[in-house]
């Protein structure tokens, strides 16, 4: 994350505040870089959400929010974890 940010890099990720997208989220605003969040609505209204996270995008699926991640992207970094 603090290399992404050095390299100037906005990253999209899936929005979420807890394990390895969390901490990503969480590194990078520590360092002062540019972070959006692409989260389906349901998972907002569980409070899954990054609270610190200003930038989001709400999608209705999770196909949808997968959809979203890859558009205009130049790169994927794939984090092991979920449920």
């Amino acid at each position: 994350a603090k290399s992404l940010v050095h390299e100037g890099i906005e990253v999209v990720y899936g929005g979420g505040a807890k394990g390895l997208m969390g901490q990503l989220a969480d590194t990078i605003l520590a360092h002062g870089g540019k972070i959006k969040g692409v989260i389906p609505r349901f998972m907002d209204e569980i409070e899954w959400g990054h609270k610190e996270v200003s930038d989001f995008e709400y999608t209705d699926t999770m196909h949808e929010r997968k959809a979203r991640l890859l558009e205009g992207a130049d790169a994927i970094i794939a984090l092991p974890g979920g449920t």
